[in-house]
C-alpha cells in the first residue's frame, strides 16, 4: 500500500532527480587580461565544467568589443599562432580549460582598455541554447 509519505517520497524523487543528474554547465576561474593603452584586441580565459549531457561552447560576447570569437593555438610550421574555432567541446562530466597559449575568447575592436580591478561583461552561448552571463573580473596577465 502506497502512504502518503512514500506518495510525497517519490514526488519528490521524480522531481529532484533530474536535477542532480543533469546539472548544467558552470564557470569558474574566469579572468581578462589587462591591455597595455591604444590595445584593440584581449584575451578571456575560464574553466568551463559540464555536469550536464554533451554540448559545447559555441560564441561569445561582450559590450566591450565588436566581435568575440572562440580561439586555440596550434602549432604550424615550427611556429605558434593563434586560430579562430567554431566550437570548443564540452563532454558530460567533462571540463574545457581556457588559458594562455590554449583555448580562449578573443576580444577584437575593444571599445575601451581593460584596467586590473574592472570588470567585463560576458555571455556565453551554448551549443544546447543556453546563455551564460557573467561579469569578468580583469587581471594584470603576469600575475597568472
Amino acid at each position: 500500500m502506497i502512504t502518503t509519505r512514500s506518495f510525497v517520497m517519490l514526488a519528490l524523487a521524480t522531481t529532484l532527480l533530474p536535477a542532480l543528474c543533469w546539472a548544467d554547465v558552470t564557470v569558474e576561474d574566469a579572468w581578462a587580461r589587462a591591455t597595455p593603452p591604444g590595445a584593440k584586441t584581449a584575451a578571456i580565459y575560464l574553466t568551463l565544467n559540464n555536469g550536464g549531457e554533451d554540448t559545447a561552447l559555441v560564441a561569445a560576447s561582450t559590450s566591450f568589443a565588436d566581435k568575440t570569437e572562440l580561439h586555440t593555438h596550434v602549432h604550424a610550421d615550427g611556429m605558434m599562432r593563434m586560430e579562430e574555432v567554431p566550437a570548443i567541446d564540452l563532454p558530460s562530466g567533462g571540463t574545457a580549460v581556457l588559458k594562455p597559449h590554449g583555448d580562449h575568447l578573443m576580444l577584437f575592436g575593444l571599445r575601451q582598455g581593460l584596467e586590473p580591478g574592472a570588470t567585463v561583461d560576458l555571455e556565453l552561448t551554448l551549443e544546447n541554447g543556453r546563455q551564460l552571463k557573467l561579469d569578468v573580473p580583469v587581471r594584470d596577465g603576469r600575475k597568472r
